[in-house]
């Protein structure tokens, strides 16, 4: 449906050098390249290279090709991590070298803007969706090959975001033509263990879930990180961005993750 309100034209820097792509004539470029974490570790300047300083190099060329409108997808990852509740306004801090890059990128291309070229940041939860990778895609290969699973008892709350209502938020504030720094988040907050039951059950596999002291201490000692993400409570309280940019989420979360499961899209016009 977005194609029919706009000319799109992709490019992925796997595949092109930044001084090859044509940016004239473009009114509006949304950034989504990134370096994400990886299993092999990796060095705070090879996450700057791409997150901070390829990105700037991207909306210094955008502003001279006269480009009016630059959208960069960050992170919540930018928050300090001992928050549990964050808006736009919250405390920065990251501490992986993920959330430091996404934070200098968004410094720099803030530094750029002016009257004729604005700057959108949107700060993001994990995003779930078809094909998505990570921690959701991570989980349905759990809940397909164990029967019992000791990830009960969880009640945190987390924020979470549909791609579908990231791709409205997205819209909206190029239709309202607004810059800024705006959060996504879905309308319902979940935990892990209602995450991985409400996953089961649209798939209908039938599996137990348990919760497991021994689990649970072995996690925390030996994948502190892991440990972290499945526990710890994080919500996005985005008023702020829904009223700015006058959207609402359209898909809920149980829907969102049915779609996820059946890797289809919502609509085949999409």
């Amino acid at each position: 449906k977005y194609r029919s309100s706009f000319k799109v034209k992709t490019f992925s820097f796997t595949r092109e050098e930044l001084n090859n792509i044509n940016l004239n004539n473009i009114d509006v470029i949304l950034h989504l390249s990134a370096l994400v974490h990886q299993k092999k570790k990796l060095s705070l300047e090879e996450y700057l290279k791409v997150n901070a300083f390829q990105t700037f190099d991207l909306a210094k060329k955008a502003k001279k090709s006269r480009v009016k409108h630059f959208i960069f997808l960050s992170s919540i990852s930018v928050y300090d991590k001992s928050l549990s509740h964050i808006n736009e306004k919250s405390y920065l801090n990251p501490i992986t070298f993920y959330g430091k890059s996404k934070l200098r990128g968004e410094q720099l291309i803030k530094s750029l803007e002016d009257n004729r070229f604005q700057i959108t940041i949107i700060r993001s939860p994990l995003i779930y969706g078809m094909d998505c990778p990570g921690n959701i895609s991570s989980l349905v290969k759990l809940i397909d090959w164990l029967p019992v699973i000791p990830l009960g008892g969880i009640d945190n709350k987390k924020s979470f975001v549909y791609v579908e209502n990231l791709c409205s938020m997205i819209f909206g504030s190029i239709e309202k033509n607004k810059s800024g720094i705006f959060l996504a988040s879905d309308d319902q907050v979940i935990s892990t263990s209602y995450l991985v039951k409400t996953m089961a059950r649209l798939k209908r596999k039938k599996i137990i879930v348990i919760k497991s002291t021994v689990f649970n201490f072995f996690l925390k000692y030996f994948f502190p990180n892991l440990y972290h993400k499945l526990f710890r409570n994080l919500t996005i309280d985005n008023n702020y961005t829904k009223s700015e940019l006058n959207i609402t989420n359209q898909i809920p979360f149980e829907e969102g993750i049915r779609k996820t499961l059946l890797n289809v899209d919502f609509d085949s016009n999409n």
